[in-house]
């Protein structure tokens, strides 16, 4: 259908941004140059009646004027983007669409005001300014071109991906313009394009120039969780009122302002040594502060909804605040902290990673197994945040130096509870749909990932259980075989493992049931079925917050520990159990900390002592087995460095796995060697936990019951 002629505007001819067959991208582009002319139309006339009515309305009308001007010039340039950006058009067509139909209306009821000629000029003003600033909730009508004008430079933003494109002030317009929508009687807005095919940007075209941390954060976010208990952020530096002098070839790889811009964080690299740098500002009084420190050089951890960042103190000889940052919402606090940690762990400046940064606190563990991702052996893990509630993906190294260093993760919450989230393919293939996938590596490309007309991501299991505990995390009830089932090749594949995975049932049931009540932060599947009930009522915490659907955790009977018996090697790297995690207890933010906080680091020898921690063993899933478990065997811990406040608590030992737990802000503890959960009354309980009299002895596969004679005035 041919366009309309407006004002003498003749729209360019139709660009391939999204081919020559149909599509919305080429009417709504064309659209957008013609609204921006006619916003020069508008301020055209305004200038006319400026000229007719007194000098206390001028003001009024010389601003509405500027403003209309300001967001034609806006829509040309978004019209202009387009046809250089056209990789990244579907990706911002659905926002374009909110306001896009707002400005034509408003547009249009400025006109015809203006050529009511029954009335005069003065009264034309008076009339359009009353009647169009009551029709939006009494906000001024130049406070209205103001909202499209911050709207329209966001949406360029995200189009040219640029480091400042802030998504919560974008977020924030755009509720404000669906507001202003249904106070102009405008039907709510329809996505043109659909949200699968968002998600094949990267297969379009991917610049290979554009640096992955640029990219995580110069698109908006697929949901937003906001958090609670937000306080002003803080900056402690020592900061200096001189700017740091940048490199002389440097790359800016994102910036966040927090508190409306009073602090602000830019991450660059610098280019000829391929290190990464955070730049500290702070705005007070009138005057701008900066600290600026390499990756390395500060250590990262989450306090509920802050990141805290710390750098050593030579003084104080231990790691003091740098900077506390509090996030709107758990989506970007989680891309923050991931990003921060990659790029710190592939910094060549860093001497040694840091394995404690590799698990956030705040997070419930529901499930682990070994995928092939990319052609890379990776660990899917599921995470459950226990403050927001979220859900999401997360993908890390399986071994070599980088164990546990993050590769992507995907936000879940929005969608995993829909039917057609998830689809199992084959044996131990399974596709994802509506998910967006955040990378931390150059050398992972998710493209790859993307199948079907709807790009699909898929995840290729290493062995056929974790592909069937993983779609059952999410799809309990589902009983639908797969696609590929009935193929020569899967059937064999399920076959040879439906025996081993038959023979290890009946121990994993044993071992589960019985460790399973005797911890309080591990959910219970089901009630023990010989009778036990009582004592395991007295036992079992609940979570008053956790509705049943997001405490599904995969139930010991289907194997709540994938490897288990002599001879079920291929199930060993699957794991649906949830452990303690490690969780930082409330704390105001000052210079004085608990010894809890990192206080009793030591530095790091060698030129960079910013990193704050010795090297500490890392559970690999690789080394977990119910074999092990029921060995009883003891390992030796003497090449286990402490780690400072971070270590103050029990350690589980699980063959040769070992977890440093964080304190509980309940005050319980594991108990080396046992399942036991105890409650410490006193700074001299610790040397019991730490040396228990005698090693808990496992007998017939199951571990001893705590008892209650042992400890009568405790609660388990």
């Amino acid at each position: 259908m041919a366009l309309p002629m407006h004002y003498g505007y003749r729209p360019p001819p139709i660009s391939p941004i999204t081919g020559p067959g149909p599509g919305p991208a080429p009417w709504l582009i064309n659209e957008c140059r013609i609204e921006g002319e006619k916003c020069f139309v508008v301020a055209y006339q305004l200038d006319g009646l400026c000229q007719a009515i007194p000098p206390a309305w001028q003001a009024q009308v010389i601003m509405t004027a500027e403003e209309a001007r300001a967001t034609g010039n806006l829509l040309r340039t978004l019209a202009d983007a387009s046809y250089r950006h056209f990789q990244r058009v579907d990706l911002m067509i659905n926002y374009l669409n909110v306001v896009l139909p707002s400005i034509k209306k408003t547009l249009a009821d400025i006109t015809k005001y203006y050529e009511d000629r029954s009335k005069s000029r003065e009264m034309r003003w008076r009339a359009m300014y009353h009647h169009m600033s009551g029709e939006a909730g009494n906000v001024p009508l130049p406070q209205r071109f103001v909202l499209y004008a911050g709207y329209l430079n966001g949406l360029v933003q995200l189009l040219v991906r640029d480091v400042h494109f802030d998504d919560n002030r974008f977020q924030a317009n755009r509720d404000r313009i669906l507001t202003l929508r249904g106070q102009q009687k405008l039907a709510a807005p329809t996505d043109l394009v659909p949200f699968r095919q968002t998600t094949q940007l990267q297969l379009a075209g991917v610049d290979e120039s554009v640096h992955w941390a640029e990219d995580i954060f110069s698109r908006p976010l697929p949901s937003r969780t906001l958090l609670k208990h937000l306080r002003p952020s803080e900056a402690f530096g020592p900061l200096g009122n001189q700017p740091p002098v940048p490199p002389a070839s440097f790359r800016v790889l994102f910036e966040r302002e927090f508190d409306e811009g009073t602090i602000s964080v830019t991450v660059y690299e610098d280019r000829a040594r391929q290190s990464p740098h955070v730049l500290l500002t702070k705005r007070q009084m009138g005057g701008v502060f900066y600290a600026l420190k390499g990756a390395h050089e500060l250590g990262i951890q989450r306090n509920h909804s802050a990141i805290e960042l710390r750098r050593w103190s030579s003084r104080e000889n231990r790691p003091v605040l740098w900077a506390v940052l509090y996030f709107v919402t758990w989506e970007e606090l989680v891309l923050f902290h991931w990003a921060f940690v990659s790029l710190k762990t592939t910094s060549p400046a860093l001497m040694r990673p840091n394995p404690a940064e590799f698990m956030m606190a705040g997070e419930k563990r529901l499930f682990q197994a070994k995928i092939i991702d990319d052609d890379y052996n990776h660990s899917l893990i599921v995470y459950k945040d226990k403050y927001t509630k979220g859900w999401r993906l997360h993908a890390a190294v399986w071994d070599g130096e980088l164990r546990q260093a993050p590769m992507w993760t995907a936000f879940i919450s929005h969608v995993w509870k829909d039917a057609k989230f998830l689809k199992r393919k084959s044996s131990r293939r399974v596709w994802l749909y509506d998910i967006d996938i955040y990378t931390f590596s150059s050398d992972y490309h998710p493209e790859h990932q993307r199948h079907g007309r709807g790009g699909a991501f898929e995840i290729k299991f290493d062995s056929e259980p974790g592909a069937q505990h993983f779609s059952e995390l999410f799809q309990p009830a589902s009983t639908e075989p797969s696609e590929a089932t009935a193929s020569n090749a899967d059937s064999d594949e399920h076959a040879a493992d439906e025996g081993d995975e038959h023979n290890v049932r009946g121990q994993v049931k044993m071992l589960s049931a019985s460790t399973s009540t005797s911890t309080s932060n591990v959910t219970s599947a089901t009630t023990s079925e010989d009778g036990d009930s009582n004592a395991g009522d007295s036992r079992e915490k609940t979570d008053e917050d956790d509705d049943d659907d997001d405490d599904r955790i995969i139930h010991s009977e289907d194997a709540s520990v994938s490897g288990a018996g002599e001879d079920s090697d291929t199930h060993g790297d699957t794991y649906s159990e949830t452990h303690s995690d490690s969780r930082l207890g409330d704390s105001m933010h000052s210079e004085a900390r608990s010894e809890d906080d990192l206080s009793d680091l030591p530095p790091q020898r060698g030129p960079h002592p910013g990193c704050l921690a010795d090297y500490v063993d890392y559970i690999g899933p690789d080394e977990f087995s119910v074999e092990e478990m029921s060995s009883g065997r003891e390992d030796d811990d003497s090449d286990r460095s402490s780690l400072g406040g971070l270590s103050d608590g029990a350690t589980l030992k699980i063959g040769d796995r070992r977890e440093s737990m964080l304190e509980d802000p309940e005050g319980f503890h594991q108990i080396e060697g046992t399942d036991e959960m105890h409650q410490l009354e006193g700074p001299e309980e610790l040397s019991r936990l730490e040396a228990p009299k005698e090693p808990a002895k496992i007998t017939d596969g199951r571990p001893p019951k705590p008892s209650v004679e042992d400890y009568p005035d405790e609660e388990y």
